[in-house]
């Protein structure tokens, strides 16, 4: 009996759970604005790297600096989360900054590529910068 009416009551707690309360969100590349980074490296060393971007809404929050490593390559975005919200302001001078520890790894020179937004066509425009290794 007791069984029962534990069973009952995890049944009526999970079932009392709304789908309605999931928040609707999605995932959104941000445009890198400016950023600071050395004119080379030395090997071994960790660099402290600076973004700066902007906060488009109200809705939008920060989530990571998306970082994604092809042989000498590393391309740069802010990730953010975008709740879906009938209540969304724009922002028009809402600039954000954030840190990224980056380690040189290599001795061939590294290309940084900084997300800058997507041209007319929806392709991704990149702003390139090679940095040589010491």
């Amino acid at each position: 009996m007791k069984r029962l009416l534990l069973i009952l009551a995890i049944g009526f707690a999970l079932n009392s759970c709304s789908s309605d309360d999931a928040l609707d969100y999605h995932y959104e590349f941000l445009a890198i604005d400016s950023h600071n980074v050395p004119q080379s490296f030395t090997l071994g060393e960790t660099y402290l790297i600076k973004f700066q971007y902007k906060k488009p809404t109200t809705c939008h929050s920060y989530h990571r600096v998306f970082f994604e490593s092809v042989g000498n390559r590393r391309d740069f975005a802010i990730q953010s989360i975008v709740v879906h919200k009938n209540d969304c302001l724009p922002l028009t001078d809402e600039i954000r900054e954030v840190n990224f520890n980056f380690i040189v790894r290599y001795t061939d020179p590294y290309l940084f590529r900084f997300y800058k937004g997507d041209d007319n066509s929806g392709h991704p425009i990149f702003e390139e910068i090679e940095i040589p290794v010491n």
